[in-house]
């Protein structure tokens, strides 16, 4: 090979990998879910690498302060080539992590715990435009209860209450060294907000101190759900 040739061949080479490493840009928008309330701008939105069952984030950017509250553009900058999953959430509740009622939304799909949506594919030294990111607000059920002893230590009462609406169909409670117990009474409709109580238990001996677990069987939002809640009575 002559010497020009082999120049040539160099830069060409060069040419190449500096052609992988150009950094890209990445923008879209954050639209609410049509029959929705609620204001999208300035949600956090992060972009994640890996899969999906071990993502990590590897940069974060504030969306837009838009001229209507239902839109709010974002763009990341400087991105490497690869495949990311996107995620917008706005954390109404300022508790630092979706709980029911944020506005949280996915690329490709709709937001849920156990999944980032569909990755989103960036070029490298282009301006990548993935469309818009619905968001809706985040519904999780979520259910409060505490137990106690009467002074006599001789009965033991529990209170709970959901932060939606449910229809109860079992309420089952685990005591230590008696087992477990399924309240007759509990099934029906219950209101959220509303503190319901499945009082007065005995077993005609001191009742037991401790961990002790209500489980919840009913249905919510038109499915099915099974919610076991540790109680500590003392």
């Amino acid at each position: 090979m002559t010497s020009s040739a082999r120049i040539a061949a160099i830069t060409a080479s060069a040419i190449l990998v500096l052609s992988c490493e150009r950094t890209a840009t990445l923008r879209g928008g954050l639209v609410l879910k049509p029959g929705e309330s609620g204001d999208v701008r300035g949600s956090r939105v992060l972009l994640y690498a890996g899969s999906d069952s071990a993502p990590e984030i590897v940069a974060e950017v504030l969306s837009e302060q838009a001229s209507v509250p239902s839109r709010s553009p974002f763009v990341f900058q400087e991105l490497k080539e690869g495949a990311y999953h996107i995620l917008a959430w706005k954390d109404l509740d300022h508790d630092g992590s979706i709980t029911d009622g944020d506005l949280a939304g996915v690329a490709g799909g709709h937001y849920d715990s156990a999944s980032l949506g569909e990755e989103v594919g960036v070029l490298g030294g282009q301006d990548n435009d993935i469309g818009t990111i619905e968001m809706q607000p985040y519904r999780r059920l979520m259910v409060r209860s505490s137990g106690w002893r009467n002074e006599s230590l001789t009965s033991t009462s529990f209170s709970y209450r959901f932060n939606r609406a449910v229809a109860l169909t079992t309420l089952t409670i685990g005591f230590p060294r008696f087992g477990e117990y399924v309240d007759p009474a509990a099934p029906g409709l219950k209101e959220p907000g509303v503190q319901y109580q499945s009082e007065d238990w005995s077993f005609g001996s001191s009742m037991p101190e401790g961990r002790h677990v209500l489980g919840f069987r009913g249905v919510w939002d038109g499915k099915s759900f099974s919610v076991e809640v540790p109680v500590l009575v003392e």
